[in-house]
């Protein structure tokens, strides 16, 4: 089966622990109140390809509830309209799916026409060998929403998923758990042999992908100047379900200058607090 493709406010939330076996594992990160649609769902054009802007639509499910003032302008009237819309600005193309650098520029475009480019900001690494860790790991820490894009290892294709957590993260052994949502969903299919495999595309196969992500696992290594996902979970792509991370997309919501200037002045007090005390 080929699969392509601390502070809480509404319902979306962001838990850091702790971990308390050594300084090189870094905290656990979880998030919580993303959307639950799968790429098969009614309504979506190419569904066989569509896991970008799937995990996409998923992951601003993620932002409305954490800022619920943002409503429904980023995921519009409804899923699938939402997932097209999101799938032209990608450049999707049919029975190839996006690039990497398509996700990127695709949620970018999505957001300055939905007039929100000054309210959510977009961060990217785009390239195997510029994908790191510690990005993923950062942004996961600050309550960003993240999408992970890979090319499958020893097959053509790739796939994209919206993560949720991060765990293990090991700095020393360069290793991580990561949870995620699968687009991919409960669906099956065929491996597509056909597509191209040196063409960048991030997802690509004649096959049936369920209506409704499924909450997957897998394990972050590193090894020959790139990291590399594989599923641990239930699921499993093609030959083993491994593939090198090739883009990290997050967006993050611009706190307004009321709010920067409450935090602002709040470290003024807490500075000068910690002043007075080294004077007396």
């Amino acid at each position: 089966m080929k699969r392509f493709t601390l502070f809480a406010l509404g319902l979306g939330c962001m838990l850091c622990a702790r971990a308390s076996f050594g300084d090189t594992i870094l905290s656990t990160v979880t998030e919580t109140g993303f959307g639950t649609v799968g790429q098969g769902a009614p309504g979506i054009n190419n569904p066989g390809v569509a896991c970008g802007p799937t995990s996409v639509y998923n992951s601003f499910v993620y932002l409305e509830n954490l800022d619920p003032a943002l409503g429904s302008q980023l995921t519009g009237s409804g899923a699938a309209s939402t997932i097209n819309a999101l799938a032209t600005d990608m450049n999707l193309v049919p029975g190839s799916g996006i690039s990497a650098a398509g996700l990127v520029s695709g949620k970018n475009q999505y957001i300055s026409a939905a007039g929100l480019s000054n309210l959510i900001t977009v961060e990217s690494q785009i390239g195997s060998g510029n994908v790191t860790a510690q990005f993923i790991y950062n942004q996961l820490a600050a309550g960003q929403d993240v999408e992970l894009g890979f090319t499958w290892n020893g097959a053509s294709g790739g796939h994209v998923i919206a993560l949720t957590g991060m765990s293990n993260f090991d700095t020393t052994t360069n290793t991580a758990t990561l949870s995620f949502l699968d687009p991919w969903g409960n669906g099956t299919g065929a491996e597509d042999t056909n597509a191209d495999p040196t063409s960048g595309d991030l997802e690509g196969a004649p096959a049936t992908p369920g209506t409704t992500a499924a909450p997957e696992t897998g394990a972050l290594t590193f090894g020959n100047g790139v990291w590399t996902m594989s599923y641990t979970g239930s699921a499993a792509g093609p030959n083993g379900g491994s593939g090198t991370l090739v883009v990290v997309a997050a967006e993050s919501i611009v706190p307004e200058p009321s709010t920067i200037f409450l935090l602002n002045a709040g470290l003024v007090v807490l500075l000068a607090r910690r002043h007075r005390r080294r004077a007396m």
